[in-house]
């Protein structure tokens, strides 16, 4: 074992300590190797927290890794300005993602190996950042020269009524285009080609615009004459947008010549033109598909003046020439009808008007729609009647005015003018006119169209009228207690805009109502005449043998005036002979004084109805005791007063009276009433002054009572 160092006495100072110190020397070798190995420990112990370090540290780099790679996905999604905007942030919150990794490591030397690793992971981020907002800068300038040249363009595309404005704002647009291309690096041809393409969008966007407002024509010129200045896209895609406008307007100018050709012809007997004082030339047929049924001196003939112009029902009214509207008006006669005053103080008039377009004061062309022939006034068909007047008032033979102008090509009517079409003759003039094929095909397509359109229009605007008149029929159905009103009562400014075949079947019904309703009241009339002098016989029979019953005739039906007659005859034979009338008559008094208020009273004059209902109810009482009078005298014995007493009861238990059935009130006896109701009858009567009350009195009271409380 190894020995303990020995000390000497008397020694001193360093040589003495260490020679006192001085181990065996099997003591200092193992002291080496522990020294030795001490040392290679603590080595490996710091190589182990150097590569600990190393480790965590670049995990934490990768786990910082997804926040990196997001942040700048992120900004990547930004957009011109916004990435601009944004880098300073996008800067701080990779700055912030280094930070978090940091603090979450402890050791400094993980420290010093994540800033080492993350910093190329750092640098990589920060490029593709700074990349990107230069590129949208890049992008955001180039948006600012796209906006300021789109709105050079849209500018300079609505100035297309100008051609100076027009070809200001395309230089414009031009200076704008040529910004934008030195700005993309654009040089040479492909500048010039760039800066030509944006100037075509301006003519391009205008044509378009102007087809869809329907000025195909105005977008045709300029067309015609800026089309070197578009790109060959541009000027085939305007022309695509051109080619169906044009069509239509080709297709339409063939439909108005059908129309024209589809009117009747000048006959020799109208004069040249310009043979009489005229409005402003050109003069013009009124009605499209017009023909002259009556003529300025057929009309002299009846003593009236003017002209008559068949023309379909609807059809547009135009003005002979241009002028003022000076009256827009109606009356029975002539209807609805338009006066126009032209420059040089003609007037013209056109009457019999479904619908009326304008109002007094207008400013009138020949293309003006006046209004739509129509039926309203005295005629017999649909038809303008045209009355010229010069200006001393004198009346003008409107055909030697327009003779030379009828059917020419240029009277046309509104598109919008409601209006019929004779559909056949139409399209029969398209045919004739010797056109290929496919223009023939299109031509009267469009026409169909356009003639079913008008067509339309007309059955909505007839369609509103109807509304209108039934509206007009139920106010006054409303005001006049529900009776319908006259035919002749309808206005004619709702009259004449209905279709006048259901007009005319309206004004039937109205009058086959009126007619009804008229026999209905004088059949009533009649009825009740006879029902009075049936009840005359009963209880006047001196007064009714009398009678001149023949002034009576076509006042009371003839049966019932034949049954009169027989009736009255008989009365005169036997005047000095017992009657079944006479004791009817007497009987239905008797009940009446005993049985007081129990039977209606008679109510005067009050109301024909009544009175009516009164005489028949008391005629069927009177009927029906006179038959049983006369079976009893049928035997050869006269009934006595308690018969027919009896046969009153009886009747009065089978008549419906207005106030209500009371024959079921004989059946009630004494006996069926309650002791507390005959009572209160016997009160009410002694509170009337009734002594010796019978049960008689009491039954008589209730049957009264009860019967009045019905008619209540």
């Amino acid at each position: 074992m190894p020995r303990a160092p020995q000390y000497q006495q008397g020694t001193s100072g360093v040589a003495p300590v260490n020679a006192r110190l001085q181990a065996p020397g099997v003591v200092q070798s193992g002291l080496g190797e522990g020294m030795e190995r001490l040392g290679q420990t603590l080595t490996a112990i710091d190589q182990l927290n150097a590569q600990h370090d190393d480790t965590v540290a670049r995990q934490q780099v990768l786990a910082m890794t997804p926040d990196v790679t997001n942040l700048v996905a992120q900004f990547k999604a930004q957009q011109g300005g916004n990435a601009v905007d944004g880098l300073s942030a996008a800067q701080k919150s990779l700055d912030d993602v280094r930070k978090q990794g940091l603090d979450g490591l402890k050791s400094p030397r993980a420290q010093r190996i994540f800033q080492q690793h993350f910093g190329t992971l750092y640098a990589s981020a920060m490029g593709e950042i700074n990349g990107h907002a230069i590129q949208q800068a890049g992008v955001q300038r180039d948006q600012m020269h796209m906006g300021e040249l789109q709105q050079a363009q849209d500018a300079a595309s609505g100035l297309y009524d100008n051609a100076d404005d027009l070809k200001a704002g395309v230089g414009v647009v031009g200076q704008k285009a040529q910004a934008l291309a030195a700005f993309r690096g654009m040089t040479g041809a492909a500048a010039n080609e760039f800066i030509k393409q944006q100037q075509g969008v301006v003519y391009a966007t205008a044509i378009n615009t102007l087809v869809k407002d329907d000025k195909a024509v105005l977008a045709s010129a300029l067309f015609d004459a800026h089309h070197d200045e578009m790109t060959f896209e541009q000027r085939n895609a305007a022309l695509d947008a051109l080619r169906g406008p044009m069509q239509n307007q080709e297709s339409n100018s063939i439909f108005q010549a059908a129309l024209a050709g589809a009117r009747a012809a000048p006959s020799a007997a109208q004069g040249a033109p310009g043979s009489t004082p005229h409005p402003s030339a050109p003069s013009q047929m009124p009605v499209a598909n017009g023909r002259v049924t009556n003529t300025f001196e057929q009309h002299k003939e009846r003593g009236s003046a003017g002209l008559d112009i068949g023309a379909p029902l609807g059809a547009a009214i135009h003005p002979i020439a241009g002028g003022v509207v000076e009256a827009v008006t109606q009356d029975d006669r002539a209807g609805r009808w338009v006066k126009v005053k032209h420059p040089d103080g003609t007037t013209s008039s056109y009457a019999h008007m479904g619908n009326q377009s304008v109002a007094v004061g207008d400013q009138v062309t020949p293309d003006t729609v006046l209004g739509t022939v129509g039926l309203t006034g005295h005629t017999t068909g649909p038809h303008v009647h045209l009355r010229v007047r010069a200006p001393d008032g004198a009346d003008l033979d409107p055909q030697k005015l327009i003779g030379g102008t009828i059917g020419r090509a240029t009277v046309v009517g509104s598109p919008t003018a409601a209006r019929n079409y004779d559909q056949a003759t139409v399209i029969s003039n398209i045919k004739a006119m010797g056109l290929p094929l496919e223009k023939e095909q299109r031509a009267v397509s469009f026409a169909m169209r356009q003639m079913a359109q008008g067509e339309s229009l007309l059955n909505d605007q007839y369609q509103d009228a109807a509304d209108n008149l039934h509206q007009w029929i139920g106010n006054y159905q409303a005001s006049h207690n529900g009776e319908d009103p006259p035919p002749d009562a309808i206005p004619s400014n709702i009259a004449g805009s209905v279709k006048p075949s259901y007009m005319a079947e309206m004004r039937g019904n109205l009058a086959k109502a009126q007619k009804a309703k008229f026999d209905a009241a004088t059949k009533k009339e009649q009825e009740n005449t006879a029902l009075a002098l049936k009840l005359q016989s009963y209880l006047e029979p001196d007064k009714f043998a009398q009678t001149d019953l023949r002034k009576y005739q076509g006042l009371v039906p003839f049966s019932d005036l034949s049954s009169l007659a027989e009736e009255q005859a008989k009365r005169r034979a036997s005047a000095r002979q017992w009657s079944s009338a006479d004791a009817s008559a007497s009987a239905l008094a008797t009940f009446e004084r005993r049985n007081p208020g129990l039977l209606p009273s008679n109510p005067g004059v009050k109301h024909p109805d009544e009175m009516a209902a009164y005489n028949r109810q008391r005629l069927a009482i009177l009927d029906t005791v006179a038959q049983f009078a006369d079976g009893i005298a049928a035997k050869g014995t006269i009934p006595t007063e308690a018969q027919l007493q009896q046969a009153v009861t009886q009747a009065t238990k089978q008549i419906r009276f207005a106030n209500g059935n009371v024959g079921h009130l004989y059946d009630i006896q004494f006996g069926n009433l309650t002791p507390q109701t005959v009572q209160t009858i016997r009160n009410n009567l002694r509170l009337r002054g009734v002594q010796n009350i019978t049960d008689d009195d009491v039954v008589r009271e209730y049957r009264r009572t009860a019967r009045d409380s019905q008619g209540n």
